[in-house]
């Protein structure tokens, strides 16, 4: 970022048999470097913010810059002396980093960085102690979200599809039939027990699930039915109560309109046997109430799939958020940051001092 100065520091490893290699850290964030052997595919140049290529690879652009050695010392395979200063542009493919050191004589050197672990690091130079501790997300730091967001993903998918073909072989089986249907006047104002039974009907076949819906003329009125569902053979009972109301009007605001004439209700897994319906009615005292009840059995229902698609989701949603935060922080470095989210930033490259 312009105006801010970052300093790191690189270590020279030298092996007889390998050749020079180098550590470079920056806030507890470790790079394994070497110096390539063959040139990317850098066709906007080095330094530029088109992306580069090596092997198969793609490197997005994340940040040129200067940088200025402030400190040396030990020994080294070139002369090395204080002040001297490089522009570097760093290209990104999480965990690898591709770094562009171009000199005043417009001299390219090229090298290829890989993400380490500081406890890796000690653990292999048998470090006494422990690493320094990360601080925030390093340019070329591998997420540990994105491989679990895929994943997370992928399970969402294999239990969505699950769920779709059961939801369809339902479907497929659901024999949906008509069993009953009769019409009914409720005047609450009419003297004796409103409550009364319906005719008995039959179900055959396996538990399924069965609907009642209810049909009324109600007009900025309401009706509340209470059923009971018994079972003839057995006195098993299923207790349920369905309120049905509309009300519609004009205001201030123009018209409105509030609640159904209609209501439809679902009673799950009820096994074959002979039935009937205790039905006990209530309304606005004053209005007779007609309605129609109408019952299927071996149903649809398919109010859980939605329930079962939203619980799997819900992670996997949430995973792929951590992994986007991730990413949106490791950016914010970058010189492609959003200066809405940079305070005071612009988006482009700053000075960095090489120690």
């Amino acid at each position: 970022m312009e105006g801010f100065t970052y300093s790191w520091s690189e270590y020279v490893l030298f092996n007889p048999y390998k050749g020079f290699r180098y550590l470079t850290e920056y806030d507890g964030h470790w790079n394994y470097v070497s110096l390539l052997r063959t040139l990317p595919d850098a066709r906007g140049g080095a330094g530029s913010e088109t992306p580069v290529k090596y092997l198969g690879e793609s490197y997005r652009h994340f940040q040129t810059a200067e940088a200025k050695t402030t400190f040396v010392l030990g020994e080294f395979p070139w002369q090395v002396r204080v002040g001297e200063a490089v522009e570097v542009a760093d290209y990104v493919s999480p965990p690898r980093v591709l770094s562009a050191e171009i000199s005043k004589d417009k001299e390219v050197t090229w090298s290829l960085g890989e993400y380490m672990a500081g406890a890796d690091l000690w653990k292999a130079f048998s470090v006494p102690g422990q690493a320094p501790f990360a601080v925030g997300v390093y340019e070329n730091q591998p997420s540990p979200f994105s491989s679990s967001a895929r994943a997370v993903w992928r399970y969402c998918a294999l239990f969505l599809g699950i769920a779709l073909l059961l939801f369809i072989a339902n479907e497929v089986r659901a024999k949906d039939r008509l069993i009953f249907s009769r019409n009914y006047v409720f005047n609450p104002a009419s003297p004796g027990e409103h409550s009364f039974v319906t005719d008995v009907f039959e179900l055959t076949g396996h538990p399924a699930a069965l609907e009642v819906k209810t049909e009324t003329n109600v007009n900025n009125s309401w009706i509340y039915l209470n059923y009971t569902l018994i079972n003839q053979d057995t006195g098993q009972a299923w207790d349920f109560g369905r309120e049905v109301s509309y009300y519609h009007g004009y205001d201030s605001d123009g018209s409105w309109s509030e609640g159904s004439a209609e209501d439809t209700a679902v009673v799950p897994t009820v096994p074959p046997g002979n039935y009937y319906f205790r039905i006990e009615p209530e309304s606005d005292r004053g209005y007779a109430t007609s309605y129609v009840v109408t019952v299927r059995h071996d149903v649809v229902v398919g109010w859980w799939f939605p329930i079962v698609a939203g619980l799997l989701i819900l992670p996997a949603a949430f995973a792929t958020w951590r992994a986007m935060s991730f990413e949106h922080m490791r950016w914010q470095e970058s010189d492609h940051a959003s200066s809405s989210i940079l305070s005071g930033g612009s988006g482009d490259s700053g000075d960095r001092d090489d120690s």
